[in-house]
Formats: C-alpha cells, sequence, structure tokens
C-alpha cells in the first residue's frame, strides 16, 4: 500500500492500476483512501485527475482538504455533498488552529467536532475571516436591509446537526450576522456548541422560510425546506450574540392581510422545540402564523440560563402562544438591571416554573410595569394560582417578596383590589412550593372561604394545615393562634375557646402535633349520647408520616430539625429512606448532616438483609448502588485499594492498585509505580485469573494477565497493547505503546512494530549513471541513504537494494550504521542513464525482555 507524505505528492502522482488502497499522512493523522471507479463521492484525484479515491473510515474533514489554518469554505460543500451521498456525516479534529472560512458554508450533512475548544488543540474551532458576503437570507416583511445577513453556517435540509464546535468571528467579525442558521427545516439543531461575536441572534432559527416562499428558494436552491423548525433542538450549548444568543422569528406580516393560500411564511411552525441547560446570552422569540393562535406555539425550555450579557433586553415575547421555562435562571448583569419584553395581545401563555430570576423589569408594549418576574435574589416560592375555569394565564403581574403577594396594580378583581391585596376569590387552589408560604394584609386579617369559592388552606409543610367544613366561615390568622371572626364561627370555636375543634374534619402535621390552650388543657369532644339534644362531630388527631422532597436536589438545600431521624426524597422515579450516618453518605443536607441509606428490615432483623461493606461476602444479603457498589460493579466512586494482589481470598469484582502499593504480590515490571484496576475472577477455589488494566495518563495503555494454578501464581503475560496504530513504545522491557507507529518523511518511510522490529523503505533514489570501472565490472558512485527512524544502537539492519535496470546486477555495502548506508549500484555493462534505485532495510529499533 502507497503511503504519501503530502496531498499535493498524491495528487500529482500517478498510481498503478492494481493499488485500490492507499494511504495519506497529513498533521500527523493517517488517511485512508480506496479507489472510487464509479466517481460516486471522490475526496480527491491523482493521475492527471482520472483517477478518484474516496475515504475509508470516518469521514475526516481532512480527507477533503480541509485543514486548520487554511480559508476552506470552497472545499466545505464539496465534501458535505460527497458525505450525503455516501450517507456520512462530517468530524472535524481539534486541532492548535482554527478552520478558517471566508463565506458562508451550506453543509447538507451534521457536522461533528472534539467539543467547543478555544484553538489549544482538544476542541474543535471554526472562525470567520475577512467581512464575508451579504446576500438575502430572510423575508421578515419589514425593513428590506434586516433580510440580508452573512451567517457562518446554514443547513440545507432537515436532520442537520452541528455539534462539538466553537463557532467564532474573526478581526472582522462585525460583518457576521448568525453563527448557524436553520432556515425553516426540522428536526435539526445544535448541541454542545458555544458562539461568540456574531451580531444577530447567534443560533437562528428562521420560520420565514418555506417550499413556496419563491423569494427565497430562487436565491438558494440548494435549501430544502420543510417549512417550519418543529422537533428542533438547542442542547448544553453556550450561545452569545450581539443582539441575542437564540433567536426563533418569523415574518411581522398581519395574518388577517393575507389569504391561507397565500400564507408561504413558515406555516410548519415550531412545535417541539425544545432546550436543555443551554446558556443564552438573550432569548428572542417571535412568529406570526396563519392558524387560529395566530403565532409560533408549544416550545419548552429545561434548566436554561437567560443572561442579558451586558444589554439591556434579556428576552423578547412578540407573536408566541404557550412558552413553559422549567428551573433554569434568568440574571442580569450584575449591578444593573435587564427588560424582559412581552407584546399585549400577541403573545400568550408564557409560564414560569421554579424560574429563579433577578435584576429584571417587566416591560409591555416598550412601557415599564414596574414589576418584576421576582423580587430580590432570593430562591422565591412558586406561586401557582389556578382559577375555576381552569386558566392559568393572568392577565396583569405579580410582585412577590418573602413575606408578601399582591397585585401590582389595583382593582384586579380576579386576585383582589388595594383593599383586599389578595382575597382569594375565584381561585380554586393556593399552593406554596419548595418554602413555606407567608401571606399578610395590611389590615391582618385573611378571609379564606370554603363552597364556591377555595376548599382547602395550605400553610407550609412544616406548619398546621386546616382543613375547613362544608361551612362557609372565615377565619382570622396570626402567627399565635386561628380563631373564628364572629361568635357565630360555633363550627370552628368561639373566641374564649379559641380552637374547639367541633364539625373540623381533621388536623394534619407533618411532625408531631402539639395543642395547647390558655388554660392548659385541650378538650377533644367525643360523639354526644343518641338523645342528646346536641350533637357534635368526631374529632381527630392524625399524625402523618414525614412527606418526601419532591427532589435530591430539595433535600439537600433543607435545614433538618436536629430530632428528626428520617429523611425522605424522590429521586428519579426512585423513594429513598436515609437516616442519620458518618460512614456511607449518601445525601448531606444543608445544616451541615449526613444522611445515609436506611437499612432494610427483614423478619423483624432490622439491616441483617443489607451489606455492611462494598465487600461483603457474607451469603443471603442484598447488594446496594452506585455510588460505592458492590466488588467495583456498578460504582461511580473509585474501588476498594488492594493491600496484596496475591490475597487467595479476592472475590470476583473490579479493585484498585494505587501508586504506592507495595504489598505481596507484585505487579508486572512495566507497571512498578503506576495506578492500575485489577479484574479478579474465579473459576473455583484454587483457579484464579487476575487482569490488570494500567490507567497512568502520561503513559501509554496496556493490558497484563496471570493465573494461579496448582497452588502457584503463573508469571505476568502482556496480553495487549495502547491501540493499533499511534506510537509504540518500551518500558520495563514490554511493548508500552500501539502495536504500530508510521513514520514518513523526505527520507522515506518506516513501519515501527510493538515486537521491536522495524522496516524502513524509500522507492525513489537515483544515480545519474553506473559507468566507472570497478574490477571487471562497473559502479556508480557512492549513494548515501540516512534511515527515516534510527535502529537499535548494536544492532545493524539488514539491507536489501533493488534497481530496475538490465545492466544492473548488485550493490556494494560501502558503510552501514544504524542510522545511516553508503553502497554503490554494481553493473555488468556500463550504463549512461540515471537509474532508479529502491531501498530496504529491516532491524531491530528495541530489544524486548
Amino acid at each position: 500500500m502507497k503511503i504519501f507524505g503530502s496531498r499535493r505528492d498524491l495528487i500529482s502522482s500517478t498510481i498503478d492500476a492494481t493499488e485500490d488502497v492507499i494511504s495519506l499522512v497529513e498533521h500527523g493523522v493517517r488517511l485512508d483512501f480506496r479507489r472510487d471507479a464509479a466517481a460516486t463521492h471522490p475526496a480527491v484525484t491523482s493521475n492527471d485527475g482520472t483517477v478518484n479515491w474516496s475515504p475509508i473510515g470516518t469521514w475526516e474533514a481532512a480527507h477533503f482538504g480541509i485543514l486548520p489554518g487554511t480559508d476552506c469554505a470552497a472545499a466545505f460543500e464539496q465534501a458535505t455533498l460527497a458525505c450525503r451521498a455516501a450517507g456520512q456525516r462530517l468530524h472535524l479534529r481539534g486541532a492548535a488552529a482554527p478552520y478558517l472560512v471566508s463565506d458562508t458554508v451550506v453543509t447538507h450533512v451534521p457536522l461533528v467536532g472534539d467539543g467547543a475548544g478555544d484553538g489549544d488543540g482538544v476542541g474543535t474551532v471554526i472562525q470567520t475571516t475577512g467581512a464575508g458576503t451579504a446576500r438575502r437570507w430572510h423575508d421578515f416583511g419589514g425593513a428590506a436591509d434586516e433580510d440580508f445577513s452573512v451567517p457562518l453556517l446554514v443547513a440545507a435540509r432537515a436532520g442537520i446537526t452541528v455539534s462539538g464546535i466553537r463557532l467564532a468571528t474573526g478581526v472582522d467579525g462585525p460583518a457576521w450576522s448568525h453563527a448557524v442558521l436553520f432556515p425553516g427545516v426540522r428536526a435539526s439543531g445544535a448541541s454542545l456548541i458555544a458562539t461568540a461575536g456574531f451580531t444577530r441572534a447567534a443560533v437562528l432559527f428562521d420560520l420565514t422560510w418555506s417550499a413556496d416562499n419563491t423569494a427565497l428558494t430562487a436565491l438558494h436552491p440548494a435549501i430544502r425546506s420543510d417549512g417550519g423548525c418543529a422537533a428542533c433542538f438547542t442542547d448544553h450549548c453556550d450561545l452569545a450574540g450581539e443582539s441575542f444568543g437564540l433567536g426563533i422569528l418569523g415574518t411581522r406580516r398581519e395574518p388577517d392581510d393575507v389569504e391561507p393560500a397565500d400564507w408561504v411564511w413558515g406555516p410548519g411552525g415550531a412545535a417541539g422545540f425544545a432546550d436543555h441547560g443551554s446558556r443564552l446570552s438573550g432569548l428572542a422569540i417571535s412568529a406570526a402564523a396563519k392558524t387560529e393562535a395566530r403565532a409560533v406555539q408549544d416550545l419548552e425550555f429545561f434548566g436554561t440560563a437567560v443572561c442579558a450579557g451586558g444589554r439591556p433586553d434579556m428576552a423578547s415575547f412578540g407573536s408566541v402562544d404557550t412558552v413553559m421555562f422549567f428551573g433554569g435562571t434568568w440574571d442580569a448583569d450584575e449591578g444593573n438591571t435587564a427588560r424582559i419584553g412581552f407584546a399585549s395581545g400577541l403573545c400568550r401563555n408564557i409560564v414560569f416554573s421554579k424560574v429563579r430570576a433577578s435584576r429584571n423589569t417587566i416591560w409591555v408594549d416598550g412601557v415599564d410595569t414596574g414589576a418584576t418576574l421576582t423580587a430580590g435574589e432570593h430562591r422565591q416560592p412558586f406561586l401557582d394560582v389556578e382559577s375555576k375555569d381552569g386558566n392559568r394565564w393572568i392577565r396583569g403581574s405579580l410582585a412577590i417578596t418573602p413575606t408578601r403577594i399582591s397585585p401590582t396594580v389595583t382593582g384586579g378583581a380576579a386576585l383582589g383590589t388595594s383593599a383586599k391585596p389578595f382575597s382569594v376569590v375565584n381561585a380554586q387552589a393556593l399552593r406554596s412550593r419548595g418554602e413555606n408560604l407567608v401571606v399578610q394584609t395590611d389590615g391582618g386579617t385573611i378571609d379564606f372561604r370554603v363552597g364556591d369559592a377555595i376548599d382547602r388552606v395550605s400553610l407550609g409543610k412544616d406548619e398546621l394545615r386546616l382543613f375547613a367544613t362544608e361551612d362557609e366561615v372565615g377565619w382570622s390568622v396570626t402567627p399565635g393562634a386561628i380563631v373564628p371572626r364572629a361568635d357565630t364561627g360555633t363550627s370552628l370555636g368561639t373566641p374564649t375557646a379559641n380552637l374547639a375543634l367541633v364539625g373540623a374534619r381533621r388536623i394534619v402535621s407533618a411532625d408531631a402535633l402539639s395543642l395547647e390552650s390558655a388554660s392548659d388543657e385541650v378538650t377533644a369532644p367525643t360523639p354526644a349520647r343518641a338523645d342528646s339534644s346536641e350533637r357534635v362531630a368526631t374529632t381527630r388527631f392524625v399524625h402523618e408520616a414525614i412527606e418526601p422532597f419532591a427532589t435530591r436536589a430539595a433535600a439537600a438545600a433543607a435545614w433538618i430539625p436536629d430530632d428528626q431521624r428520617l429523611l425522605w426524597f424522590i429521586d428519579d422515579g426512585r423513594v429513598f429512606c436515609c437516616v442519620r450516618a458518618e460512614a456511607d453518605t449518601e445525601i448531606e443536607t444543608r445544616d451541615g448532616a449526613a444522611w445515609a441509606l436506611a437499612p432494610l428490615q427483614v423478619g423483624g432483623a432490622l439491616g441483617a438483609a443489607v451489606v455492611t461493606s462494598s465487600i461483603d461476602t457474607e451469603g443471603g444479603r442484598l447488594w446496594r448502588s452506585a455510588p460505592n457498589g458492590m466488588f467495583g460493579w456498578g460504582v461511580t466512586a473509585a474501588p476498594v485499594s488492594l493491600t496484596e494482589l496475591d490475597n487467595l481470598g479476592l472475590a470476583t469484582g473490579v479493585y484498585r492498585v494505587t501508586t504506592d502499593y507495595n504489598g505481596a504480590g507484585a505487579l508486572p515490571a512495566a507497571l512498578a509505580g503506576q495506578g492500575c484496576i485489577v479484574e479478579v475472577h474465579r473459576y473455583n477455589a484454587a483457579t484464579i485469573s487476575q487482569t490488570v488494566y494500567r490507567q497512568a495518563a502520561a503513559l501509554a495503555g496496556g493490558t497484563w494477565r496471570r493465573f494461579h494454578i496448582s497452588g502457584d501464581w503463573q508469571p505476568w503475560k502482556q496480553i495487549t497493547t495502547a491501540g493499533v496504530i499511534g506510537a509504540v513504545g518500551v518500558a520495563a522491557g514490554s511493548p508500552s505503546g500501539d502495536l504500530f507507529e508510521l513514520v514518513a518523511g523526505e527520507n522515506g518511510a518506516a513501519e515501527r512494530r510493538a515486537s521491536g522490529w522495524m522496516t524502513c523503505e524509500r522507492p525513489d533514489l537515483a544515480t545519474p549513471e553506473v559507468a566507472t570501472p570497478f574490477g571487471g565490472l562497473f559502479c556508480s558512485a557512492d549513494i548515501v541513504w540516512t534511515f527515516p527512524s534510527e535502529f537499535e544502537a548494536g544492532a545493524l539492519p539488514v539491507v536489501t537494494v533493488t534497481a530496475p535496470h538490465p545492466s544492473v546486477i548488485g550493490s556494494s555495502i560501502v558503510a552501514l550504521s544504524e542510522t545511516t548506508v553508503t553502497f554503490r549500484l554494481v553493473a555488468a555493462l556500463p550504463v549512461t542513464e540515471p537509474v532508479t534505485i529502491r531501498c530496504k532495510a529491516d532491524g531491530r529499533w528495541a530489544t524486548l525482555s
């Protein structure tokens, strides 16, 4: 197989028809090609452009001559078209220099990098160079110049994803508008990318496109638009733009002004769009639609962090219906505030659930409402006000502080008035999640009504919850008592008997319930006799079990009373019960207490059915799961460290040996002083195998194995090296690198093997003539070949010289060393024309013990 040291050499070469596979070593990377006789998707040509070659294995950008540090805009589209024809995606290796792009790239396949790096040789960076070319890519229906932009990447069709790449602008960055443009294509998106320097939305889902919008398709016939961005996504991205990090934008045209058959701007909408865990430097959503809702619908954001990025606007919502934010943060820059803008009559059903926000103001139609998403920088209780008709969208806004919930304007009858700031008329339930809810009024009285109003009042997880009777009764709530508002409230007591529980269904407390009165006596009436003229209902006191926290995070953030012995929480659909402990910690709460999983109670024996440690060999006990696992299986932490490799009592499992190991049973010599993973398997009590995997980050990997048979440990034997092709090596007389190492340069090519053997070849030496008398023969001048890689000191190689000329009968070695050979060609007759020479040297580059 021919190996070329540069792309230029490959293109200019004439390759024999018998060669079906060739290799190219470029920037230290070996690229393999196969002959492509049908020219279906060639990456490179040879033989004056008559022979086509397509990639083997992963389709790398380098196969198509796309290399870091060079302008590769022209080669990109050819590469993605070839990949699409072959059903492949295009991989861009991480490099120390960015891939440069001087004009917009239309990609027909997913692009995959090695992580959104910063040009440090680990991640993949695509960076603009020059100002690019502005073209019309949009049809917003506003100012004409808004429709022109300079995107870096454009998705040509559905299913295009960009992942693991940093997209940035160069010195002419202000000319470039978007990092990635998705022109009305579905099932597309970005994952684990970062952007910087773009003047408009860094990632734009453009809903002005469709196959029927000929104003755009005529300009860009390569784009196959689906007429919408349904099922698109962004996933754990860091999107920064001078305008907005993320935009989902469509036409500004009024739907009523256009006939349904003529509506060509994103008719497919963006239903099913989702973001997970991204950081957005601003967010803009607005797209009119020819539907009953007249706006783009059904977008979801999970754990999204929205920031202002130094701009006055944090977010803008125009024509949009039903956008839901679950968790995440909305924070303006420290010391500043930022605007969240809404368009009245156009945006509906914007839901914020368990979102932490600070330093922001709510604007409607460009006017400051004086309201904020939250007030202050606390983690506020989540407020959910549900009306009788089930409509959760409340016109107006709420001001939320740790001690007050009230409408921001007077006259909000559904939420109360300025006289009664929170009269919960027409509300079905008032709930607080995450923290206790404190409600108060200036007048000191809160009306809770039953019947047609609300039927339950909950005052927090750790406080008294009072369930009302079917009668319509009002209560006055103060920190020290719950009393009827008038003497007529006999179903709940009288002013002289503050909490006589006549007629109340029950009192529920999460902890032990304590009731007291001014006379230090609590009376729980019993049912009266049948002949009694005055009947009372039965009073029950119920001490309920501790309610579990809804998430592991909520439990970890809680302060737990010192006398509470159990902690319950839900995680990934499972319920965890923990007890206070000092070892095997499962969770630590905010007060510093450590909690371990509670042992099972089986047959009356507490804890006997569960293992006591991660290497407990007692039979009949239940194993436990991560992080500690059992015998190294199912762990997310470090497995148990061995102190003696020769310990015949080790159970089957996975262990580790640390760098300071000095116990009975030596490691392989090549692993002395290194960290290793040890895998133990047993055939029976006396037949054991141990496999050791090298873990040292600075060294190549490798695997060794030994057996315990017939009462003795057998010697360690190395069974694998680190990889197949890479860098070979020797440590302590054993292979420590890959199986093969390929070396190529101006002196030829070499193949170094893990066995210590090496073959060097050079096919292109030459001499101008073989005409100097040499006894009864003729010889050439001295020819010197420096080997492309040195042989082992003291181990001279065997050199073979061949020359395809009928008069040449052999060669004569003049001098030979570990690095160089000097020889002459010998001919039977004088040769006065140039003769090509092929040389080969075989020998050892290292000796194994």
